[in-house]
């Protein structure tokens, strides 16, 4: 996908977004981290977004799926729901997003990058909202384009190791 056609698909998921509160100082709210990471894209990366997409691939790998809310330094929450499906959603689109543009994240930017593509295909493969178009939450078009960036930006990453 080139620029153009990730900030329009970027804007089309964000245009679904239930509205979400206004952040505490106490907590970390995903949903904020994702509306500021997708306002952010195509970059550079500020050191702080980079910690926040270092912190949410981390805690994709380590569990699979994200809470609405974390800490302020990352632990989990017992009040914690789980992130709603659009933002579910959102969530893949900034991470294949910031996927695309490893220049834009610094000297680490190919590192980054793969992991925020590994923690993409984590997101889809541990949510079946993400992986069926059943979902009443998500628009179909919108999660049939995602699968098919997602899909198209890992067999390009095969590609690049096979040659």
């Amino acid at each position: 996908m080139n620029r153009q056609e990730i900030a329009e698909l970027i804007r089309r998921v964000r245009a679904g977004l239930p509205a979400s509160q206004s952040p505490s100082s106490h907590v970390v709210s995903v949903p904020h981290v994702l509306v500021g990471l997708a306002d952010a894209w195509p970059g550079p990366l500020t050191q702080e977004h980079r910690q926040q997409i270092d912190a949410l691939c981390r805690k994709i790998s380590a569990s699979g799926g994200l809470p609405a809310m974390y800490n302020v330094d990352w632990t989990k929450r017992q009040d914690a729901e789980p992130l709603s499906a659009p933002y579910r959603l959102l969530l893949l689109a900034v991470l294949l997003a910031w996927a695309e543009v490893p220049g834009a994240m610094g000297p680490e930017g190919r590192g980054l990058s793969l992991k925020c593509l590994n923690a993409a295909l984590s997101t889809r493969d541990a949510d079946e909202s993400l992986r069926s178009s059943g979902s009443t939450e998500i628009d179909p078009a919108l999660l049939i384009a995602l699968g098919s960036w997602l899909d198209q930006r890992l067999a390009g990453v095969v590609c690049e190791v096979t040659e």
